[in-house]
């Protein structure tokens, strides 16, 4: 391939994604209006207070703990909820098919809808952390050379989650379904509203097959505790492992599946 073709074909998936993302935005934000501005105001408020109260009567101590690992745990529910809904809704309205139609790769378009939902989740936990500091007084002390590192490695673990559970929600017609159906293990599992470590044992085994309670015990001790890198090098290195298999999975599952959609002619069946 000629380096004007490479060129050419970059390019266009540069010009998909940013279409995606600018579509999205529109469709979030002109379409929901202002409720969805109060949406993220006032939910993230109100998940650390309840979350925060209920600790704040016995275990002070891990108030600071469960902002941070709630704030982390919005980058999940994007994980969980959003590209599968939003294959979801092309499907309702037809226009599914034609979306992977278009000449493009699958995952220009995925990641412009993703990049979305970064966008939406960093206000959420931009949100939750002043939130936390003006009503309990939590203060972060972070170490940004670690969370730096950290973050990504996060953010890929989740990559595998995301695009496993479109691809499910792609056979089953019902990615919303699927993603309330999940979620509550993750959260239990995942270390949001408590550390891992302080799970029952018969629960910490699962706990430690995902990548969740690894990333929460990283970037709360790199956010609240200046952790180096040595420092957290227990949890870092499995989240390591998940940053790089999980994506290589997830691209796999999601092909899998949409193949036998495909196959199946259901595509565009809801």
């Amino acid at each position: 391939m000629s380096r004007s073709a490479v060129a050419s074909s970059i390019s266009t998936e540069v010009q998909a994604a940013w279409a995606a993302w600018i579509m999205m935005f529109k469709e979030r934000f002109y379409l929901y209006g202002r409720s969805y501005a109060i949406d993220w105001i006032f939910r993230p408020v109100f998940d650390i207070s309840i979350a925060a109260l209920i600790y704040a009567g016995g275990r002070e101590d891990l108030v600071p703990y469960v902002i941070v690992a709630m704030a982390a745990n919005s980058f999940l529910f994007s994980a969980i909820y959003w590209v599968g809904e939003i294959l979801d809704r092309e499907r309702m309205r037809g226009t599914l098919v034609s979306l992977f139609l278009a000449p493009c790769s699958r995952a220009s378009w995925m990641v412009g809808y993703a990049g979305a939902a970064v966008g939406e989740t960093v206000i959420r936990t931009a949100v939750m952390l002043l939130a936390g500091y003006i009503l309990f007084g939590v203060t972060l002390d972070p170490n940004v050379a670690t969370l730096a590192v950290v973050f990504p490695l996060f953010l890929l673990s989740l990559t595998g989650i995301a695009l496993t559970l479109s691809g499910v929600g792609l056979v089953l017609k019902k990615s919303n379904a699927l993603s309330n159906l999940v979620s509550p293990f993750f959260i239990l599992l995942g270390g949001v509203y408590y550390p891992v470590a302080e799970l029952p044992e018969w629960l910490r085994i699962p706990a430690r097959m995902l990548p969740l309670g690894y990333g929460m015990e990283s970037i709360t001790a790199a956010s609240l505790e200046q952790a180096t890198l040595g420092q957290i090098q227990g949890s870092l290195l499995p989240l390591l492992g998940f940053a790089v298999v999980s994506p290589i999975i997830g691209i796999l599952a999601f092909n899998a599946l949409e193949h036998l959609v495909r196959r199946r002619g259901e595509i565009d069946l809801y």
